[in-house]
């Protein structure tokens, strides 16, 4: 199997389209899509599949050769961690805001904030 029908399998599991794709991991929708199309020969740069990786969790030995589990499973932490980083990389000052409020909340404010998220995403 190809990178590109890999990447085409990424598309499809995570119901996005190619410009949200390219935009995400910084190319131009005209790079993916010359290098989704059937008749292409182009392989992506180490960066890109890098990012590729970075950006959808997706194991990088499955990316390049099919083998193995298409996305690496990450654990709580791990996730907190990844989200944390990506606030901090990003300088996303609505998100740094909302983390610096968050931590100087009572607990009963914290609890009813965390019951009020739950409800919300059920």
């Amino acid at each position: 199997m190809s990178i590109s029908n890999q990447i085409k399998q990424i598309l499809e599991v995570q119901n996005i389209k190619q410009i949200e794709f390219a935009n995400r991991i910084k190319v131009d929708q005209s790079y993916i899509s010359k290098l989704l199309s059937p008749k292409s020969t182009l392989t992506p740069s180490e960066r890109v599949i890098d990012d590729i990786c970075e950006a959808y969790n997706v194991n990088k030995e499955w990316l390049l050769t099919g083998e193995g589990e298409m996305f690496i499973e990450f654990s709580e932490n791990e996730k907190v961690l990844k989200i944390a980083t990506d606030i901090i990389n990003e300088d996303d000052k609505f998100m740094k805001n909302i983390l610096f409020t968050f931590s100087k909340l009572s607990d009963e404010q914290k609890e009813f904030l965390i019951n009020l998220m739950k409800n919300m995403t059920q």
